[in-house]
């Protein structure tokens, strides 16, 4: 992500390792701080069938990117009930 641009798109790769089709999915980013510049961002709704693996496109945007690298977390919700977080860095330059 550039600071003047404060846009990004990143792709989340997203499996349903369970036994049900997961419905009214959404990945994207997980809280709204600072330390971020405010980044925030989600993907389209999807639903995800048993043993199925795709990437989900995740449009990123921040308010006021600080140059270097940010961690963040992303998260991914089905039905409204959060199921997953991970760690993830973004790199404004």
């Amino acid at each position: 992500m550039s600071p003047a641009a404060g846009r990004a798109t990143l792709a989340l790769d997203v499996e349903n390792m369970g036994r049900e089709t997961l419905v009214a999915c959404i990945g994207g980013v997980d809280g709204y701080t600072a330390r971020n510049g405010y980044l925030h961002g989600s993907s389209p709704r999807f639903d995800l069938a048993v043993g199925e693996r795709r990437p989900v496109l995740v449009d990123l945007e921040a308010t006021k990117p600080p140059a270097g690298e940010r961690t963040f977390r992303l998260k991914l919700e089905c039905a409204n009930e959060r199921l997953a977080v991970a760690d993830a860095v973004l790199r404004v330059r």
